[in-house]
């Protein structure tokens, strides 16, 4: 059994080798630990640092980079495939309601006065962004209070920004004086306020991605956030 000094060895040894975030860093130290403690069962004359060396010898000449690099990847998908979980729970019953009440509420508004419409979009744009924006600040306060970095923060928060910021083009639209155009103007107006209805699914469903992601890391990793 390693000593609390050799496992704090560990983490610093990692550090030195490009391991920056805690979340790979407790792995990494649980794998080289159990793999130390196997060789020196094995051989009782062999050192610590010496079963160190063995160790990070069998990860190759690259080190923990080829690990960093698919532990990134992982996480990025993580982050993607949680983000969809979520969106796609509010186009089933009864949350997909949400959507229809917004488009419904959008199309109203343009019937009775187009200015109307135009003040209803353009809010609540603006509030999904500063939303948004508030979520992903709060996240980063939250991890950035622990003093550590996770790779899971770091590669999977925001996943729905991206998909906000899409959606300028489609609000500078409402700012043109001949909007909406006279052909169509009914399937562009009932367009436009569906497009709003997804922005303010994909700003809810990216704030539960952040929630999610804070409480896991909390469950995984309560000493960084004691």
């Amino acid at each position: 059994m390693l000593t609390q000094n050799q496992i704090e060895h560990l983490f610093d040894f990692c550090e030195k080798h490009f391991v920056r975030h805690y979340d790979l860093q407790v792995e990494l130290v649980d794998h080289l630990a159990n793999a130390i403690e196997a060789q020196m069962k094995n051989q009782t004359d062999l050192t610590f640092e010496k079963a160190l060396e063995n160790v990070y010898h069998n990860f190759g000449s690259a080190g923990f980079g080829p690990l960093i690099t698919e532990k990134r990847i992982a996480a990025e998908k993580q982050g993607r495939s949680l983000f969809w979980k979520f969106f796609k729970e509010h186009l089933r019953w009864p949350k997909v309601l949400l959507l229809f009440m917004i488009i419904a509420i959008a199309y109203s508004l343009f019937k009775f006065d187009s200015n109307f419409f135009r003040f209803f979009y353009i809010s609540i744009f603006a509030g999904s962004f500063l939303i948004e924006l508030y979520a992903i600040s709060n996240f980063t306060r939250t991890i950035s209070s622990t003093g550590k970095k996770f790779l899971t923060a770091d590669f999977s928060r925001g996943s729905g920004l991206f998909f906000v910021l899409l959606f300028v083009p489609f609000c500078s639209d409402i700012f043109d004086k001949n909007f909406p155009p006279p052909l169509h103007s009914t399937w562009h107006v009932l367009f436009s306020s569906t497009m709003l209805a997804i922005l303010v699914v994909i700003t809810i469903a990216d704030m539960q991605v952040l929630i999610s992601l804070k409480n896991k890391l909390r469950q995984d990793y309560p000493n960084a956030f004691a």
